[in-house]
């Protein structure tokens, strides 16, 4: 649940950077860029610990 909650709070929180400061990267290309930075970190995640 922890680790869902941050992935959901990672992309709220950049898309209302890319919305009210940014905006210079396309919003396709800004949604990749978060979408492979959290799968990224999250690939090497233990299944079971």
């Amino acid at each position: 649940m922890l680790l869902g909650v941050g992935l959901i709070g990672t992309a709220q929180f950049t898309a209302r950077y890319w919305l009210e400061r940014d905006g210079r990267v396309p919003r396709k290309a800004a949604a990749d860029l978060v979408a492979n930075l959290q799968w990224r970190g999250i690939s090497g995640y233990p299944l079971h610990s």
